[in-house]
């Protein structure tokens, strides 16, 4: 079982994982200057689980991944590095979203929260409670609301969200729903 590739928008860039294995491969291609060849694999090491979303950022510079050991991390494209991770959850990450200007990361996660995190700082600005397994998470056009799909869970039915998270108000006080 494989995730289904993410190619950068000039296709010199892809990356992979797979469900069994907890390492992503990123393959690079040359730079349309060089003598073309073969693409340049960098190994990225850090999940400890199975990795569940594989996401580059706008500008193809970041990538994101999430996994099931309940961490997601973020990585410089160009090299491997792993630059931090957004500690917090307390079950599988099965999605994310970051803003056009990767300011703000969305995950989704297994512990009925999406958690809204500063990109720069890793800080959780805020977790936002959801009645069930939260399966997916996307930013809407211009990033000052999202949307949130969580699983049916005992007596509640399958739901899809969607919240205000305005860029310039204090986190306290984004509504509810």
């Amino acid at each position: 079982f494989s995730q289904p590739c993410k190619w950068l928008q000039e296709a010199r860039e892809v990356a992979s994982a797979t469900g069994r294995v907890h390492t992503l491969s990123l393959l690079q291609s040359p730079p349309a200057n060089e003598i073309v060849g073969e693409m340049r694999p960098i190994l990225l090491k850090g999940h400890e689980r199975s990795i569940t979303v594989v996401k580059f950022n706008y500008d193809g510079d970041l990538l994101f991944t999430c996994s099931k050991d309940h961490v997601p991390s973020m990585w410089r494209a160009e090299s491997g590095d792993r630059i931090g991770t957004f500690n917090g959850h307390k079950g599988t990450i099965w999605d994310l979203d970051v803003d056009r200007f990767s300011r703000r990361v969305l995950t989704a996660s297994a512990d009925a929260t999406v958690r809204l995190w500063d990109c720069e700082t890793g800080e959780c600005i805020r977790t936002f409670p959801h009645r069930g397994p939260v399966r997916g998470v996307a930013f809407a056009e211009g990033s000052q609301m999202y949307a949130s799909i969580s699983d049916p869970f005992v007596e509640h039915n399958a739901q899809i969200s969607i919240y205000d998270i305005p860029e310039n108000d204090s986190p306290e006080d984004y509504p509810e729903t």
